[in-house]
């Protein structure tokens, strides 16, 4: 229920909000990933389209902060390489 509410949250928020939540998301992510993978797992389900939404608002800061978490996530292991290059097109306008 967090990741589908924090995914309803998300898109609904004024552009200038998004990346607030994708902070909060990777916070959860990185904590979560002491206690296992149920996090991780549920919002990699989600993730995708939020970045495609973080894509569509336009505004550049939001997409380099949202572009820096993949590199994080890249750097940490959280998620396969194919998945965080998917992200990276979502962010792109072109997943």
């Amino acid at each position: 229920h967090l990741v589908t509410t924090w995914r309803q949250e998300a898109l609904r928020a004024a552009p200038e909000r998004k990346i607030t939540y994708l902070y909060l998301a990777n916070d959860v992510i990185q904590q979560s990933r002491k206690k296992g993978s149920a996090f991780i797992e549920e919002f990699g389900k989600v993730l995708p389209e939020t970045f495609a939404d973080t894509h569509k608002v336009g505004i550049t800061k939001a997409k380099s902060e949202a572009a820096r978490l993949v590199s994080i996530w890249r750097e940490r292991n959280l998620y396969d390489n194919d998945f965080l290059a998917h992200l990276e097109l979502c962010l792109r306008g072109s997943g």
